[in-house]
Formats: structure tokens, sequence, C-alpha cells
């Protein structure tokens, strides 16, 4: 057996041997989203989002490019005067705006929206991503996000994280203990898992079959732990790994705040003190610099891909028979056959987790790691235990 083959097992047998909750699969809920979208918008002049709330802010930070032509969100109850960056309007206005294309975001309302956009506007073409999800035998009880998504993971950690400190039932805290391991180990963050194991040990109180289950948790997420940690340092030395971290600044980079990588750096780098973007956007501005192409009139910035030709980085991996992985969520940036993409949203510790185990099959690969969002720091304190205020794309402490 490999070492992937064995990671995978023992991942899997957690679920089994311990009746945790498992995760869903959102790589085809990504996918039908992504296609759904592009289909549909694809004559659309004058599109708009119907519903103005959390659901409509996650779709637009997820899908910012097949969204880009939507300039107009319909909402019945919310302030047409408020500054969101789009134009809020009433149904009743969607005709006099020239409206041709009404994608619904809500999972909530959708089937009233729905009934009242038939009776209203009958001749207006409507997707309901959800609709799509149920054609193909994906039957979602809740918001898309709230299946498999990091904004979700990490929303839903805070809040347990902030209800065992607010919580001094016994039986209680045994139940929030679970589910807050369980959600660990689902987005592969073992060493958090262990440290909330040895926190959920320490309580006590509970039968000795409920121990005899805690510490054989423990014990077999730490073997898991340890095994990775195995296989990453089993990784051969000709492969090529990229890391694109927005959010990461030079200051942190710091023996006090992050020693290990720092004294990496510290080796062999070449620090930029004196930068220029090709945008305020971290999105905007990879397809230049990966094209090496800063002439504006080429129009760039309506691009979110560039061809492999267009890439010397991939070019050079090619020709050194490179197999190339990249980590970049639902986005591609380089359109080639040579590459192999994640194809689904991650949080940083499953791409790692997905990093290791192909790496630890490969002998010469190229792996681009990507991780870009803006609450992106706050992936990296899963420990993070105050209210958080999650909106949108952005995230406040």
């Amino acid at each position: 057996m490999s070492i992937r083959q064995e990671l995978e097992k023992r991942y899997h047998n957690l679920f089994i041997d311990y009746a945790l909750d498992r995760p869903l699969d959102a790589k085809n809920i990504c996918s039908v989203i992504r296609q759904s979208l592009h289909r549909f918008l694809l004559g659309a002049k004058k599109p708009a989002l119907y519903c103005n709330g959390g659901h409509t802010q996650m779709l637009m930070a997820d899908f910012m490019y097949e969204l880009k032509k939507v300039k107009y969100i319909v909402d019945n109850y919310a302030p047409c005067d408020e500054d969101h960056g789009f134009i809020l309007i009433k149904d009743e206005d969607l005709e006099i705006r020239g409206i041709d294309a009404v994608i619904l975001s809500s999972y909530k309302f959708r089937n009233d929206i729905k009934q009242s956009m038939k009776e209203k506007h009958p001749d207006l073409p409507v997707l309901d991503i959800y609709d799509e999800f149920e054609q193909r035998g994906i039957m979602l009880q809740s918001d898309y996000y709230y299946s498999n998504h990091p904004y979700q993971h990490y929303k839903r950690i805070n809040q347990l994280q902030r209800e065992i400190r607010s919580h001094t039932d016994i039986k209680t805290l045994h139940e929030l203990y679970l589910r807050l391991v369980t959600k660990y180990i689902h987005i592969k963050d073992f060493r958090t898992a262990l440290i909330k194991l040895e926190e959920w040990k320490k309580l006590g109180g509970v039968h000795q079959e409920d121990t005899s289950r805690i510490d054989g948790l423990l014990a077999d997420v730490d073997a898991l732990y340890e095994l990775q940690k195995k296989a990453a340092e089993s990784i051969s030395e000709n492969h090529v790994l990229m890391l694109c971290i927005d959010g990461l600044r030079y200051q942190d980079l710091s023996e006090e705040y992050m020693p290990k990588l720092s004294r990496e750096f510290e080796k062999s780098a070449f620090i930029f003190d004196n930068a220029y973007s090709f945008s305020t956007s971290t999105y905007e501005s990879l397809i230049p610099v990966y094209s090496e192409n800063d002439d504006l009139r080429t129009e760039y910035y309506n691009r979110n891909s560039i061809s492999e030709q267009e890439c010397r980085f991939v070019q050079s991996a090619c020709k050194q028979n490179r197999h190339i992985y990249f980590y970049t969520d639902m986005d591609t940036f380089v359109d080639s056959p040579n590459i192999k993409y994640s194809a689904t949203f991650q949080t940083a510790t499953e791409k790692m987790w997905s990093f290791i185990l192909d790496a630890s099959e490969d002998e010469k690969g190229l792996f681009y790691i990507h991780i870009l969002r803006i609450k992106s720091l706050l992936f990296f304190q899963p420990l993070y235990g105050k209210q958080i205020d999650f909106r949108g794309n952005c995230s406040f402490i």
C-alpha cells in the first residue's frame, strides 16, 4: 500500500470507526454553479441577481468572473439608496431597467421568488441554481456554501468555540467538542484537532465508553498527523512548489511570528520593497503577472485566465516533463491540458493535504498552492475564539 493510500484509508476510517459526520462533496457543487452561470449568462446583456443578502455576497465573491456583467440586485425590501457598489432595484422595475436575465440568489425564498417572477414577469428567463443541483441528483438542504466551503467551515468553527466558552453543562460541552473536532477533521487540520481533543479529554464527567472513544480518536488522529508529516518529509527534492498567499504581510514573516518560514526566506529569497501592482485587487493582478503582460491596450483585465503559450513558467515545466498541479479553488488562471486543477474551494490545510498526497506519488512535479482571500488571515488562526463578523469576502475581528 502506498503512503497516499494509507493516508486516505486512515482518514476515511475516522468517520467509520467513530461515527463522525462526513463532509459533502464540494467539487460537484462548485462545478454545477460555474457551468450553470456560464450557460445562462452567455447571451445576457443586463443580468440581475434577485435577493440582497449573505447568499448574494457569497455568490459574488465565489464567482466574481462569471458574474462580472451583473450590475443590478433586485430586492423589494432593501433601501434603494444603499451603496453596495451595485444598483438596488424593486422587481417592478425589471423591464424599465432592461433586465434580460435573473439569477435567484436565495435558498430559503427561492420558491416564493420563482412563483412571483412567473406571475409578474413570465417572459424573463430565470436561473435557480438549486434546480440545477436537483436535476443532477444533488439534494441540498441549505445554502450551497453551507456544505463544504471555507467560509462556512470557519464561521461554524468560530461559533462552536464561542459556544464552548459560554457553556458549563458537561453533556452540552461534550457534544460541542465532538462537533468542533469533526469540523477540524473535515478540513484536514489535524494539529488543531489534536489540541481540541486534549481539551475535550480533560473535561471528564462521562462514562468509560465515552472516555475510550475520545482516547481512541485522539490516538488515531495523532497517528494520521504523524503519517502526514512523514509523507511531507519524504517528498522528492526534484519538485517545484509555488505559493501565493494573499494577505500574508512581509512584516509578519519574521522570527517572532513565523520563525520556520522566515529562516527559509533568509537562506535564499528575493524581497521586493518597492513593487508595482497592476491592480488594487490581487485577483486582477495575477493575469498580467503570469503572462508578463502589462500592456493595458491588450485588455488583460477582462480575462480570468491565459493560455499555456502565454505563461513562461508553465511552458518551462512542460519542457522539463513535470506533472503540474494547481490548487487554486475554482480558478484556473492558466488554461492547459497539462495541468491538473483542484476545481473546488479549499482551506489552506486541505490544499496542503492534497499537495502532500499528489507529491508523494510524483518524482518531478510543479505544485502551485494558491490562497486568495481577504479573509485568508483568519484561516491561519484556527484557535481564535472571539466574535468574527463574516461579511461577503471579508472578515472583521
